[in-house]
């Protein structure tokens, strides 16, 4: 049961600093993307012990940069957890404070 907090979390946010709702994470050499809540948030079950790459995309923006992430193992006597790693889009447009407001975002600290 501990496994199941293995692995990444996290935010997918715009350069606003706003959680981008419907976002898709991609880990590399993984068929199995997950998509962002309604707040950004992110969260993927992987192996400990590896690296993964991942990005993000989402209508209206451009893709995020690739990030490598080590998941490690947990540690005797210490909780499991989950490596976090944001993620940032930047909009296609340059016009973001609509975006904003267009698409409902949230702001990550609600």
């Amino acid at each position: 049961i501990a496994r199941a907090h293995m692995g990444v979390k996290g935010l997918v946010v715009n350069t606003a600093g706003w959680g981008v709702r419907g976002a898709t994470v991609s880990v590399a050499g993984i068929d199995k993307n997950v998509t962002t809540s309604r707040r950004g948030e992110y969260w993927r079950l992987l192996l400990p012990g590896y690296n993964y790459t991942l990005t993000a995309s989402a209508p209206g923006f451009l893709p995020s940069d690739t990030v490598t992430v080590f998941v490690a193992e947990a540690e005797d006597g210490l909780p499991v957890t989950a490596t976090v790693q944001h993620l940032f889009l930047k909009p296609l447009l340059e016009e973001e404070e609509e975006i904003v407001k267009e698409r409902n975002y949230f702001p990550v600290n609600e």
